[in-house]
């Protein structure tokens, strides 16, 4: 089991953050993942393997001035 956002979601071996991230549908054109406190740069996204019981936030990152 995992944590996204607050919600619990089912574990699976080999589960990668971008296979993750297309599964529950988050995407914007900014955003920072952090999977137990650990930013995960986006060239990682496709080989980073998410732990079982992991925590995953997600924030959008937004420019303004």
């Amino acid at each position: 089991m995992i944590t996204v956002k607050g919600r619990s979601l089912e574990w699976r071996p080999g589960l990668t953050v971008e296979t993750l991230l297309k599964e529950t549908g988050y995407y914007f054109p900014n955003m920072q993942v952090v999977v137990d406190k650990k930013i995960i740069k986006q060239q990682n996204w496709g080989s980073f393997i998410v732990p079982d019981g992991a925590r995953i936030d997600i924030f959008h990152i937004i420019y303004g001035g």
